[in-house]
């Protein structure tokens, strides 16, 4: 907002001049609320950090003043932790050597088989590699089922679709001399074999 731009809107000077000053007041007390709000969150974050660091100080203090008994299970505690972690992490690579024989690297699908017991995660693999192979199989002989069905004889072949497409001697005998010709050239073994 500007002089100029007011006094072309139809207000005089004095207005003008008064508008200027309100709008400067009322952002001078903003950017001191802004200010102000910038030194509060520095106080407060170095309050936190000063918190964080005498947190610390007390669970040292705490661990000092633990009797043996509690240092230990507090050590056995700790223990059992990393124990845990370790065997996610034993048992996620041996789901992935399972799966990988299937081509299952994805870390998504990995995670869902892992447990913390290894013969679980073991079985969980297994059972999802059998369940993806046996899948496959059966896609395969599905296509296969399909692609059997298909005409392949070409056209103006004597062979009927769905029959047994080896030559015989009757059927060689239907084919033109042509055909007869053409047979012999191209499959002499199959020929001498009538």
């Amino acid at each position: 907002m500007d002089r100029k731009t007011l006094l072309d809107k139809g207000f005089t000077e004095e207005q003008v001049t008064e508008i200027l000053n309100g709008f400067h007041a009322e952002q001078s007390a903003l950017n001191a609320q802004l200010s102000q709000a910038q030194k509060d969150l520095e106080n407060k974050n170095k309050e936190v950090s000063e918190l964080i660091g005498y947190k610390s100080q007390i669970e040292e203090i705490q661990k000092a003043q633990m009797s043996d008994a509690e240092k230990i299970a507090a050590q056995k505690k700790e223990a059992e932790e990393y124990l845990a972690k370790a065997k996610i992490t034993n048992n996620t690579a041996t789901a992935k050597s399972i799966l990988a024989s299937i081509g299952i690297t994805d870390e998504g699908i990995i995670s869902t088989v892992v447990d913390s017991d290894e013969a679980k995660t073991i079985e969980k693999a297994n059972a999802l590699k059998t369940a993806f192979v046996t899948r496959e199989e059966e896609a395969a002989k599905k296509a296969k089922e399909e692609l059997s069905k298909i005409d392949i004889t070409p056209p103006g072949s004597n062979v009927q679709p769905g029959a047994d497409n080896a030559m015989t001697w009757e059927k060689y005998t239907q084919l033109s001399d042509e055909e007869q010709a053409k047979f012999a050239t191209e499959h002499p073994d199959e020929f001498n074999n009538l």
